[in-house]
């Protein structure tokens, strides 16, 4: 209280500072960990994950990939890591299950963003959509963009899937809008429609195609040969 130079406020702020970077600096390792396996296509389960991060016990394979790599790291020397082992309770090693995926779903986003600002920066694309349905049977929508780069390189991009009501041609179009529209993409832009050869989708009446070409009239209609390829 006798020095009044800094007040109370300027040191709850400067610590709650210095926490935030010390928590930061701790997850590095860990999505380090995450991005590498996702680079490498590892699954960070891998055959099975029944055990626990240990520092100086052997890796015996039981803690899956990503626990292994971890412990590696550990055993490595990797200080800032370690330190964040040693000194965090149980609770809050940032290396659970619901942890790790919502890193991926944080690393997905990251990913999708640079990929709608690459889509962003082309004249024109076309989307190629298809129907699937996921383990639980439900009813989805998998949404892709074909564009042509400035330097005329075609790529195809993966935007994700879009859940359906039902297989209408009307909710499959709704569903292609609602996804393109939250990614800020606008489907006046679009000069193509790549689907499979269905009615729902290919009716040149009410066809998905039909009701896409209401909103962009430009957006021409082709059979999608590669989908043969694509499902084999």
């Amino acid at each position: 209280m006798s020095d009044s130079s800094e007040d109370v406020a300027y040191h709850l702020s400067e610590q709650h500072r210095k926490a935030a970077l010390e928590n930061r600096e701790r997850l590095v390792p860990i999505v380090d960990t995450i991005l590498l396996r996702g680079r490498l296509r590892i699954a960070l389960c891998g055959h099975r994950d029944d055990g626990e991060l240990h520092f100086n016990s052997a890796i015996v394979g039981m803690e899956g990939n990503f626990i292994s790599v971890l412990a590696f790291r550990v055993q490595s020397r990797d200080v800032a890591l370690s330190d964040h082992f040693s000194k965090a309770s149980k609770k809050a090693t940032h290396i659970s299950k619901r942890i790790q995926n919502d890193l991926i779903d944080l690393c997905g986003n990251e990913i999708l963003e640079q990929i709608v600002k690459e889509i962003l920066t082309c004249n024109c694309f076309a989307i190629l959509v298809d129907e699937t349905s996921d383990t639980s049977h439900a009813e989805q929508l998998c949404i892709c963009i074909s564009c042509v780069t400035s330097n005329a390189v075609i790529k195809e991009r993966f935007l994700g899937f879009a859940n359906l009501d039902d297989l209408s041609a009307s909710s499959i179009a709704h569903g292609i809008q609602t996804r393109l529209t939250s990614l800020g993409i606008s489907i006046k832009s679009r000069v193509g429609q790549g689907y499979d050869g269905a009615s729902v989708m290919s009716g040149k009446s009410n066809g998905d195609q039909a009701i896409i070409k209401e909103k962009a009239p430009a957006a021409a209609y082709v059979h999608r040969a590669r989908l043969c390829l694509n499902l084999t």
